[in-house]
């Protein structure tokens, strides 16, 4: 019997014997994470810090002159840390870095919340965008659709997918061994402990000194309430943000190569289809030549009215676009190539297409300027607009790419986004909405102007424009502009109100630099300015007489 066994045939093994001529198991390789060094250490405390910030100027000071400096910040920070570890800038993530800056200065100059809302949106895209090229990250080509999977991993994988890289980094310091940082274990105990002392120190030096006493009075339970949430709702974001940025380095992706040959559907099919689908386009075009073309010459169809002409070339146009985006895009990739490329028949009519595309967004954006002409300009109008620009910008690249094979349709998507982003922001579409209403109003343009309409602007950009109202010859837009004005003075300072003599006490605060911007400034300096000239009442309640209306000299 093999000796290998005893006279039972069980493996000598089963008595703790290693089996003769047996290799041994090799140990499953142990998975090494990196901890932190001193100079991440730095990076840690300062991300720490401006997370915390972030999170206070945005939901407690608004997004001001805070939020540009630290989204500033963050970019700059996280350049400077990665440069010591293989970051490789092309003339794409400068130009993105430079747009990234430009656009977070656009929040200090927009009073708008949706402007605001888009800009904040696409600083995290472009950002997402610098990381994964500067570290090698990225899958796909940047110019093409596949960098839009780039960006979601960036955005959500590489983020929520990295917190224990970050803990781990933070909390341990030695590869492969659970040893725990004792500098940064002492820290936190230490904060931990230093929490009851100071319950019991705070009262007592309170009680000693009427200085520090007034101090503690002015931290209010809403300033308290404030620092809390901000710590609390900085760490979660600081843990994201570090854990992004601290496993950046290791987080290398094969990359994706496309074939030049490659299975699909045969190009007859799509050609057919395709065919099919634009002669469609073709019998509407002709079916409808005086609807869409009506629009250049600046003539209204018979049986429409502005409003629903515009309304119904808009949304026409919207459904349109998108159908023919995916049809675009889906021949695209289920096609089959050769040499690379699909054929010359489906790239064909998918120009056709684009083309028709093109030609709906000029014809409903002509028709937005006609409706604009003759009723003014309103928040869809403006975004509406700008949407039909971005579409043509989306529709002129995939044309070209159709027929240069190297043509970045997805790069020129981003910047043309990134641009009008921040001319809307730059802009303050409420203050050009302001501007253009009230000036085509004084210049004989518009018939009326709408101020009540103008008072539902959420930005104070409106306020310098509504003042060139308040002298206005029709009485109902005089005393309509007085009363924007009011509501906007009321919603931003405090007024005491003393009705036996009708007089107003304005109470102008402390002003809030976090929360700079340069629109809500100049009309705060302009309401305290002008004070006497606009409040007549209260817009709240029935008109109060004009007499021994001002604002307290102390105020002024």
């Amino acid at each position: 019997m093999n000796s290998s066994f005893d006279q039972y045939g069980r493996p000598s093994a089963y008595y703790g014997e290693e089996p003769k001529n047996q290799a041994p198991t090799p140990p499953k390789p142990e998975k090494v994470r990196k901890c932190a060094s001193g100079r991440d250490m730095v990076f840690v405390l300062i991300c720490l810090i401006l997370s915390i910030l972030f999170v206070d100027f945005l939901f407690w000071a608004g997004a001001g002159i805070g939020i540009s400096l630290c989204s500033a910040a963050f970019l700059i920070v996280s350049l400077i840390y990665l440069s010591k570890k293989g970051m490789r800038m092309s003339v794409y993530t400068v130009a993105l870095s430079v747009l990234y800056v430009a656009l977070s200065a656009s929040l200090t100059f927009s009073d708008g919340g949706f402007s605001k809302f888009l800009a904040i949106c696409l600083l995290a895209v472009i950002y997402s965008v610098i990381l994964v090229d500067t570290m090698g990250l990225r899958r796909y080509s940047a110019g093409t659709y596949g960098s839009i999977g780039d960006i979601v991993y960036a955005l959500f994988a590489l983020t929520f997918g990295s917190i224990g890289r970050a803990f781990y980094g933070v909390f341990h310091k030695k590869n492969g061994e659970l040893v725990v940082n004792r500098k940064t274990g002492s820290i936190f105990i230490g904060f931990a402990f230093a929490i009851p002392v100071l319950c019991i120190i705070v009262p007592l030096l309170s009680s000693s000194d009427a200085a520090f006493e007034g101090l503690l009075q002015k931290m209010t339970f809403d300033k308290v309430g404030e620092i809390i949430g901000a710590i609390i709702l900085g760490a979660c974001f600081f843990i994201l943000w570090f854990g992004q940025i601290f496993s950046a380095e290791d987080q290398k992706r094969e990359k994706y190569e496309r074939k030049a040959e490659r299975g699909g559907i045969e190009p007859a099919v799509l050609t057919s289809f395709l065919a099919v689908i634009s002669l469609a386009y073709v019998l509407y075009l002709f079916s409808q030549l005086a609807y869409f073309f009506d629009g250049f010459s600046g003539l209204l169809p018979e049986g429409f009215t502005m409003a629903e002409y515009a309304r119904r070339g808009f949304f026409e146009m919207v459904a349109i676009c998108a159908i023919n985006l995916v049809i675009i895009f889906v021949t695209t990739v289920i096609c089959k190539r050769r040499n690379g490329r699909s054929a010359v028949s489906v790239r064909a009519v998918s120009a056709f297409l684009s083309v028709f595309s093109l030609l709906l967004s000029a014809t409903s954006l002509s028709k937005l300027v006609m409706y604009i002409n003759s009723y003014g300009m309103t928040r869809l109008r403006i975004y509406t607009s700008l949407f039909c620009v971005f579409l043509a910008v989306v529709f002129i690249a995939v044309l070209i790419r159709l027929f240069v094979k190297n043509m970045p349709y997805m790069k020129a998507a981003i910047v043309c986004a990134a641009v009008l982003v921040g001319a809307m922001c730059y802009l303050d579409v409420d203050g050009v909405i302001a501007k253009y209403n009230v000036e085509a109003y004084l210049d004989g343009r518009l018939d009326t102007v709408d101020v009540f309409a103008l008072s539902n602007l959420s930005s104070d950009a409106v306020v310098p424009y509504v003042f060139d109202l308040i002298d206005d010859e029709d009485e109902k837009i005089r005393d309509g502009a007085k009363q924007v004005l009011s509501e906007f003075c009321e919603d931003t300072f405090e007024i005491e109100h003393d009705p036996e003599p009708h007089t107003f006490k304005l109470i102008v605060d402390d002003y809030d630099f976090r929360r700079f911007n340069i629109r809500e400034y100049k009309a705060r300096e302009l309401l305290i300015e002008h004070f006497d000239e606009y409040y007549l009442y209260d817009s709240h309640n029935d008109y109060l007489e004009p007499e021994g209306v001002g604002v307290s000299d102390e105020n002024k």
